[in-house]
């Protein structure tokens, strides 16, 4: 087998400009040597991208998707997103196809995969389907949405300086900022801005469970939603085409942060109490409760949970928490 390191291009830019040009050159020249089935390649494209954003740095230039930006299709992007509809559906896919040229009569393979485009290779070419070469998948199509609740700060957790936490810290809000985009209505929280995407996973990737978090890296385009298309909806969707993916942990989150020297808790704790206090209308003992209570989990105790989940505030000023997406109630 020849070396990927000799003919693909190894620039991190052409990964990330054009995702799919690169994944051509990887298919054609390892289709010299042996044939590869969809789900075999799969595999090499997975492992070559993961080698080439494995660094940290690397993958910090993957642009991250956000439907407020403007991104070019056919560009490499990231998302970190929960997995709201895992059967969104499926669709067959034609990942390998053999090619004919009508004025030349010669015959290749084309590969198609981590795309809703045709096949192509220029004029004169079409598609031989009664071809024995022809490889057929399915590629599974999930609903995936912005992590619900998760608030700027945790959003921007790539710029981990301690800088950026206590200016994280000084601007937290509890506000929504309203969305009107294309399905605002599906969202767990409503009027909370997000992005929302048809992520599609291609063998030998699945489609996570439901509520699943993980981060996604993918080519972006605006593809076909089957499902829009069913009920007559022919709009273009944001796809994500994902090359890899993996879950996302709670410790994955925090261990970006900036470790905290000692000396330093009392300080944080003071701005995050103060913060709170100002919700509460003042009330500086409600507030270091509800902060124990944001930090407080239960346990298990000889298969006994121990511990609860409520707290209850009275008599809170109505004027205290305009626009706040925490709801307390006020008997």
């Amino acid at each position: 087998m020849a070396s990927m390191t000799q003919t693909v291009p190894d620039s991190t830019t052409e990964h990330i400009r054009t995702p799919l040009a690169v994944i051509h050159k990887l298919f054609s020249m390892h289709t010299v040597e042996t044939e590869y089935v969809a789900t075999d390649f799969g595999k090499l494209a997975q492992s070559h991208f993961q080698a080439v954003f494995a660094d940290r740095q690397a993958l910090q230039q993957v642009p991250v998707y956000d439907q407020g930006r403007k991104i070019t299709p056919g560009t490499l992007v990231r998302f970190r997103c929960m997995v709201q509809d895992p059967a969104y559906g499926e669709e067959l896919h034609l990942a390998v196809a053999r090619m004919t040229n009508t004025a030349t009569g010669e015959e290749r393979c084309a590969f198609s995969q981590y795309t809703d485009a045709e096949h192509g290779l220029g004029a004169d070419w079409e598609v031989d389907y009664g071809a024995a070469a022809n490889v057929f998948t399915e590629k599974e199509v999930a609903y995936c949405v912005s992590v619900p609740g998760q608030s700027a700060w945790a959003r921007g957790v790539d710029d981990v300086s301690e800088t950026a936490l206590d200016s994280a810290l000084e601007s937290l809000s509890l506000s929504g900022d309203g969305n009107t985009r294309a399905g605002a209505d599906k969202y767990p929280i409503p009027g909370e801005q997000h992005s929302a995407a048809l992520v599609k996973f291609y063998a030998p990737s699945t489609a996570p469970r439901v509520s699943s978090v993980i981060d996604v890296v993918g080519v972006y385009e605006l593809g076909a939603n089957t499902r829009a298309q069913e009920a007559g909806d022919e709009t273009a969707w944001p796809c994500i085409h994902a090359i890899y993916h993996s879950e996302v942990h709670v410790d994955d989150v925090a261990s970006a942060l900036p470790a905290l020297q000692p000396e330093d808790f009392a300080a944080r704790r003071a701005m995050c109490v103060e913060y709170v206090t100002s919700v509460l209308g003042g009330d500086d003992l409600a507030a270091q409760y509800v902060l124990l209570h944001l930090l407080s989990r239960t346990v298990r105790v000889q298969d006994a949970k121990v511990g609860k989940l409520s707290l209850n505030l009275v008599n809170v000023p109505a004027s205290a928490l305009p626009n706040t997406t925490f709801a307390f109630s006020n008997p």
